[in-house]
């Protein structure tokens, strides 16, 4: 992040404009909404420092222009949301040299904290004016468009009263009539003093193996659960895959590590924020992620695929760059005898909102296109399949809109977002959830470390009440 301004600073000394950031707190602006989970934060976070009164109160980007910078005497004024300079303006070797500077991977809070900056640029003269326009030719069109509105009436939800799962880049499996929560970074319940920490489980004693923050872990038959890769810092790396074995009778729990490097050494390379999903033969199935070589101290997002079956032999996947291309922190079902890929982030550095099919008896991928509706790009979220209805729950993007409940027909291939009250300073990314039943989600942990205002952890588990949901989804 540092590396990013500094370019930005830089540019002050080379033209005669004066450059400057601020933080909109409008009510309805573009740049920090009500309705947005983060933005409540921040604008929390503001307030303890600077008086409120103090804050500017247009409800628009061009009100403020026309008040503030053309009363000081400002020719032309352009603004440029930090989201979309990073976006547009920032090249994708750039990107990758900024990335490579130190090892980072706080994606969700640092593409939320540049949906909520602008980049002002005021001019006088009309050569200066014509430098801007050169250099952002765009600059106000994303300003000026207006937001895509959803329902939030149709979606409640109520916090459990114990503290539970307070953390983030975890995973859970589900047992019978347990749920398992392994790993994260966060808060321990019994902690009194609240200090961040990786963690190893919440379930099962503290183990070396899985303390570790972005791993999968999948059920296999109904009494073992599979934990795969993960990182403890992004340096450091897994790439094996350890099984959990629970006697539900007995309650003895018996944790295993498995050498998955058999047949092929190229999933030797460890990685996070990948995808791992059991087949409808009990298979599992590998993909994508992200990965960092310490000897050259360059970052790779992977677009690999294999199959690990149960006699742990292992297949390569093809995989076509034209259908899927590599993506990290997406999220995968299992839907008859097909995988469904949604979001993730890209090697860009984009969000996406494509859905992905894998057959698991060709092998092949199809990318699916929706035909009514719209899907909100989004990474870092969860989803669940019920009957032929996939569900989309929160995530990030750099869009004003952020990402709520999606609905997508799986026959049809329609779909239809919905908002989520923004109640309690609930943040629907880095989360894990589970369906307790069609109408009712349970959400565990999610937050993320800020740039601004420190760690932000959702405290309790929540229960999402989708029964409203469904009764619009049928209608439309």
């Amino acid at each position: 992040m540092t590396a990013f301004f500094s370019e930005v600073h830089s540019a002050e000394i080379a033209l005669p404009i004066h450059f400057i950031f601020f933080i909109s707190f409008a009510h309805n602006d573009l740049i920090l909404i009500k309705s947005i989970k983060f933005s409540n934060i921040v604008r929390t976070h503001w307030i303890r420092l600077i008086a409120y009164e103090r804050l500017p109160q247009s409800r628009t980007l061009a009100a403020f222009r026309l008040k503030f910078y053309y009363y000081l005497g400002f020719k032309e004024v352009s603004t440029i949301k930090a989201s979309d300079f990073y976006q547009f303006y920032v090249s994708h070797e750039e990107k990758n040299r900024i990335d490579d500077l130190e090892l980072f991977d706080e994606y969700e809070p640092w593409h939320l904290k540049c949906s909520h900056y602008i980049l002002v640029t005021a001019t006088k003269g009309d050569i200066c004016s014509q430098i801007v326009k050169n250099v952002y030719p765009f600059s106000n069109l994303t300003n000026n468009n207006a937001l895509i509105k959803f329902d939030s009436s149709y979606c409640t939800y109520k916090a459990l009263s114990i503290k539970f799962g307070s953390r983030f880049g975890h995973s859970i499996g589900v047992l019978k009539s347990k749920i398992f929560v392994f790993g994260g970074f966060g808060e321990l319940a019994t902690d009194p003093y609240c200090k961040h920490l990786r963690l190893a489980s919440v379930e099962l004693p503290a183990d070396k193996m899985l303390d570790r923050i972005f791993h999968s872990c999948n059920a296999i038959g109904s009494d073992s659960l599979v934990i795969s890769f993960g990182r403890t810092n992004p340096s450091k790396m897994f790439n094996s895959i350890t099984n959990i074995f629970y006697d539900e009778k007995d309650e003895n729990i018996e944790i295993k590590e498995t050498d998955i490097e058999l047949n092929c050494i190229e999933l030797s390379i460890p990685r996070y924020r990948h995808l791992m999903c059991p087949t409808s033969d009990s298979s599992l199935f590998i993909y994508g992620g992200k990965y960092y070589d310490q000897s050259t101290n360059t970052s790779t997002i992977l677009n690999d695929a294999y199959i690990f079956d149960s006699s742990q032999n292992l297949q390569i996947i093809q995989v076509d760059s034209n259908i899927i291309s590599g993506r990290h922190s997406a999220c995968i079902n299992q839907w008859k005898k097909n995988l469904i890929i949604s979001g993730g982030l890209n090697a860009q550095e984009n969000p996406l909102n494509e859905i992905i099919l894998f057959n698991s008896e060709t092998l092949t991928f199809n990318k699916k296109e929706i035909m009514k509706g719209y899907v909100l790009p989004r990474y870092s979220h969860s989803s669940h399949v019920i009957d032929d209805t996939l569900i989309l729950v929160g995530g990030a993007n750099f869009d004003g809109n952020p990402p709520g409940l999606c609905f997508i027909n799986l026959q049809t291939w329609t779909a239809i977002e919905f908002d989520v009250p923004n109640e309690n300073r609930l943040m629907l990314v880095c989360h894990q959830s589970h369906l307790i039943d069609r109408n009712n989600i349970l959400l565990i942990g999610g937050g993320g470390v800020c740039f601004t205002f420190g760690t932000h952890l959702n405290k309790y588990p929540i229960i999402l009440d989708i029964t409203n949901c469904w009764s619009r989804y049928f209608q439309k």
